[in-house]
């Protein structure tokens, strides 16, 4: 991706006109917003109005296509959603860098 840290000052880099996001996989798309979101815990109730979020958990309410329900236009993908699956902020950083197939505790 073309997009880093320092390109998203306080989180977030924004346009009034669109600007091209460069994908991991070679694709690209248009984008106004880019919300930088990294970290162990989201702070989802901090960026969304609560009627966007799971009142017990805080996290964003997703579709299974990772639509933020009321919102078709955004997704929220990571950790920082409801989906009823494992969340794994904690582990990710002994993944990162790691080719398929590589064990754990290996760069």
């Amino acid at each position: 991706a073309n997009l880093r840290p320092e390109d998203c000052p306080g989180g977030f880099k924004t346009s009034a006109t669109p600007f091209a996001v460069d994908m991991s996989n070679g694709g690209q798309l248009q984008a106004d917003l880019v919300l930088w979101c990294v970290g162990s815990r989201s702070n989802a109730e901090h960026l969304l109005p609560p009627e966007y979020l799971d009142p017990r958990s805080k996290l964003v309410k997703v579709d299974r296509t990772l639509r933020v329900v009321g919102l078709p236009d955004i997704f929220a993908i990571g950790d920082c959603n409801n989906l009823p699956e494992a969340k794994l902020s904690v582990t990710a950083g002994s993944n990162v860098g790691k080719g398929p197939g590589m064990p754990s505790g290996h760069a």
